[in-house]
C-alpha cells in the first residue's frame, strides 16, 4: 500500500520529514488513543481502527398485471311520440234524388264523392338515446407476498504499522505528536503493513399489504344523441251516401241534417330520416350515421258522418249552401316506414259549402 495521510477513530499516521523526502521512510507525525488496546508485542506493529456505515434499500414482489376495459351503457329516453294535427282543402260533387217534400218538409237521398289533399306533415324530435361510460382498469395479482427491505452495513477497516525500532514499549499509554515542533523522536512505520476490512450486515424487512385487485385508471364518458324526422303526406278520397231531411222556415231556405255513411280510400306517402350523433368525452358532436327510409299504403276505411247546415234556393234551379260536418273514421291507417309506424287519426270537423243545380 502507499503511504499518506490517514487519520483513524483511535489514531492517526501522517507524514512527515523524511518521508516527505524519502518515500518509505518512518514518520514521527502520528497518536494513538490507548497503547494497551493498540500495540501487537508479537507482531511488533501498532493497530488503527476506522469505522464506516451505509444503508441499502428495496422492494421485492412477485406479481401479474393485466390492463383492460368495460363499457357500460345506461339508455335513456324510451319510445317516441311525436304528433301533429292535420287540415286539408277538398272538393266534393254531390247527386241528390227527392224523395218527399212539401212546403214545410222535405226528404232527399244523397250520394257524394269528395277529395281531400292533406298538408303535408313535418313531425321532429332530437333527444339523448344513451349514456356509454368506458372504464379502463389494471389488474393485479399478487403472486409472492411483497415486502420492503433495508440492509444496515458497517464497516471497521483495521490498518498495522511496523514499530521499526521496537520504541513503543517505552512510550505513554496515550500519544499523540505535533509536526507543528520540532522532529520528534519516536518514530514508526508511514506505509501499512496490512489492511483489513469486516462487515456486519443487519437486514429488516416489513411485508407488504396484499395489493391484488384492480384500480380504476381512467373513466371517460360518451353520449349518443339521435335525430328523427318524418315527413308525411296523405290523402283521401271518400265515397259518401245518406238521407237529407229538410225544413223550411220560409220560401226558398232549407234547414237540413244529412247523416251518411262513408267509404274513404286513403292514400299515405312518409319518407323517414334519422341521423346518430355520438358526444365524446371532450364535447365535440361527431354524426356518425344517417338512415333515410320511405314507404307507400293505401287502404279503404269504413266511417259515418252527420252534417247540419242551411240553403238557399235562386230561381227554381241554382242554389247555394252552408254546412258544418263531423265525421268519424272506423280505423285509423298506418304506414311502416324504418322502424317508425306513423298513424293517422282522421276524425275531423269540416265546414263545407257548395253551389247546386237541378236538371
Amino acid at each position: 500500500m502507499a503511504i499518506g495521510d490517514r487519520t483513524f477513530d483511535d489514531g492517526y499516521n501522517r507524514m512527515s520529514v523524511p518521508t516527505t523526502l524519502i518515500p518509505g521512510a518512518p514518520t514521527w507525525y502520528w497518536g494513538y488513543n490507548s497503547k494497551a488496546g493498540q500495540y501487537d508485542a508479537v507482531n511488533q506493529q501498532m493497530v488503527f481502527h476506522r469505522g464506516s456505515s451505509g444503508q441499502d434499500s428495496g422492494s421485492y414482489g412477485q406479481y401479474r398485471e393485466r390492463s383492460g376495459s368495460s363499457l357500460s351503457v345506461s339508455p335513456e329516453g324510451g319510445d317516441m311520440s311525436l304528433r301533429d294535427s292535420l287540415d286539408a282543402a277538398g272538393a266534393k260533387v254531390d247527386v241528390s234524388a227527392v224523395l218527399y217534400r212539401t212546403s214545410r218538409f222535405g226528404l232527399r237521398c244523397d250520394l257524394g264523392l269528395i277529395g281531400a289533399w292533406m298538408r303535408d306533415i313535418h313531425l321532429s324530435e332530437e333527444r339523448q338515446m344513451a349514456t356509454v361510460m368506458e372504464s379502463q382498469y389494471r389488474d393485479r395479482e399478487d403472486l409472492t407476498p411483497g415486502y420492503d427491505w433495508t440492509v444496515d452495513r458497517s464497516f471497521t477497516e483495521e490498518y498495522r504499522y511496523n514499530d521499526v525500532y521496537n520504541i513503543v514499549p517505552l512510550m505513554p499509554e496515550a500519544y499523540a505528536s505535533d509536526y507543528q515542533g520540532q522532529p520528534g523522536f519516536f518514530m514508526i512505520g508511514n506505509r501499512p503493513t496490512t489492511r483489513d476490512v469486516s462487515e456486519n450486515d443487519r437486514v429488516t424487512t416489513v411485508p407488504h399489504p396484499s395489493q391484488t385487485g384492480r384500480d380504476d385508471t381512467r373513466t371517460r364518458i360518451w353520449g349518443a344523441e339521435t335525430k328523427v324526422e318524418c315527413d308525411l303526406d296523405i290523402d283521401r278520397y271518400t265515397i259518401r251516401l245518406g238521407p237529407t231531411l229538410e225544413w223550411f222556415p220560409i220560401e226558398d231556405l232549407a234547414l237540413f241534417a244529412s247523416p251518411a255513411l262513408t267509404l274513404n280510400w286513403v292514400d299515405m306517402n312518409a319518407v323517414r330520416k334519422e341521423n346518430l350523433t355520438i358526444i365524446d368525452p371532450n364535447g365535440n358532436r361527431i354524426q356518425t350515421r344517417s338512415w333515410r327510409d320511405t314507404a307507400d299504403h293505401s287502404e279503404w276505411v269504413s266511417g259515418a258522418s252527420i252534417a247540419a247546415g242551411a240553403e238557399y234556393t235562386a230561381g227554381n234551379r241554382w242554389s247555394v249552401n252552408l254546412s258544418l260536418a263531423r265525421e268519424w273514421m272506423f280505423g285509423n291507417p298506418a304506414v311502416t316506414v324504418g322502424p317508425t309506424v306513423l298513424k293517422a287519426h282522421l276524425d275531423s270537423y269540416n265546414v263545407e259549402g257548395a253551389v247546386g243545380c237541378r236538371f
